[in-house]
């Protein structure tokens, strides 16, 4: 993912940066410094080991027990939605 542009990039000027697959502009929407700790926390707690296999820096701020929970309430809720709604979600999860 953190490569996705490479071997892809178009030197076309007519296409936009996504249709060119460019790479993006360094320090444009850093999600590390843009924010709050409290909410990259609960991004973490919710992508869970994901972030870690796909390569990125984890761990910016402690994970609280209530934030887990949370993340917890959220994941059981969207598991028993997709079920309802019959979704064929990968089996990694």
């Amino acid at each position: 993912m953190h490569n996705y542009y490479v071997g892809r990039t178009q030197t076309d000027g007519s296409k936009s940066a996504n249709a060119a697959w460019l790479p993006p502009t360094p320090g444009f929407r850093n999600w590390r410094t843009d924010m709050k700790p409290e909410d990259v926390a609960k991004f973490e707690a919710a992508a869970g080991n994901l972030l870690d296999d796909l390569g990125y820096e984890t761990g910016s701020v402690a994970i609280s027990g209530s934030v887990r929970q949370h993340v917890a309430k959220i994941r059981e809720q969207f598991f028993h939605d997709a079920e309802e709604r019959k979704w064929r979600l990968p089996t990694i999860w």
